[in-house]
């Protein structure tokens, strides 16, 4: 218990507004440090912000492509593949491949060769383990091969034809023409074909002693058809050939023998062609 003498109190009266300043100030000092005397006073502050978790690596894997070697050997090369549309590289010979880290999930994969052959884009799904993925090649069509250009048949105009040429050399010779007959054209024919069949020239004709019709045959014997291309030329050369003999060649003197009538026949099989002419 403090006690002030009236001699003290009149010394430090003067200096009361001071102290009683003194004492608020040092009050409200203590009242701050201690959070305030006001008990439902709040103080607003901000957390800092957690710090970022960093997200977890995305699953990677191993795709590996190859070019097959049985499907497209010797038809491509440098085939660049491309996953996701991004080349990855190239594989320069069928049989040889490439590899790429890739995340795990869908990708598309597709290529092209530097000689024009493309693949188009294949989804495939991409798991931990990897993925081999083969490029093929689509085997080509089988191309048949083209039939043989049918062979032309003896016309009526080419059997007129050889009559008309063989009446030609004959009035080189001042001889009268020869009328056409179907019955030696009929002979001729069946001769043309079984001597062509044969390769033996003039066998018919012998055998059948000219089959009671014909008394003189001339025959072109199974020539080559391609180097002529039609009937008429193979009658125009073969008669050439009959008429360079001579006047003293078989086949010429046949030509220009006695006879009143003539008939062709032609035979025409595995790309030869063989033409006879009976006479009477």
């Amino acid at each position: 218990m403090l006690r002030f003498y009236p001699r003290t109190l009149r010394r430090i009266r003067p200096l009361l507004p001071a102290l009683i300043l003194l004492l608020v100030v040092s009050i409200a000092g203590l009242t701050s440090a201690c959070g305030g005397g006001n008990r439902n006073s709040r103080v607003a502050t901000t957390a800092p912000p957690p710090a970022p978790v960093p997200a977890p690596p995305a699953a990677t894997s191993t795709l590996r492509v190859m070019v097959d070697a049985a499907t497209c050997a010797g038809r491509v090369l440098n085939v660049e593949i491309l996953v996701d549309g991004v080349s990855i590289d190239s594989v320069p010979q069928p049989g040889g491949s490439v590899a790429a880290t890739v995340s795990v999930g869908a990708h598309t994969v597709s290529a092209a060769s530097s000689n024009g052959v493309t693949w188009p884009p294949a989804t495939l799904e991409i798991g931990t383990a990897g993925l081999v993925y083969s490029l093929t090649c689509t085997p080509p069509s089988p191309v048949s091969p083209a039939p043989p250009a049918a062979l032309p048949s003896a016309t009526t105009a080419d059997l007129a034809y050889c009559v008309q040429e063989t009446n030609r050399y004959r009035a080189l010779v001042h001889l009268g023409g020869l009328s056409q007959s179907a019955a030696l054209e009929d002979y001729a024919a069946t001769g043309a074909r079984i001597d062509g069949t044969s390769h033996s020239a003039h066998s018919h004709f012998l055998s059948t002693n000219g089959g009671g019709i014909a008394f003189a045959e001339n025959e072109i014997p199974w020539w080559r058809f391609a180097p002529y291309l039609t009937v008429r030329a193979v009658i125009q050369q073969g008669l050439v050939q009959f008429w360079a003999e001579g006047p003293t060649g078989g086949h010429r003197k046949n030509l220009t023998g006695p006879y009143t009538q003539v008939g062709c026949g032609v035979f025409i099989n595995n790309g030869e062609i063989t033409v006879v002419q009976d006479f009477r």
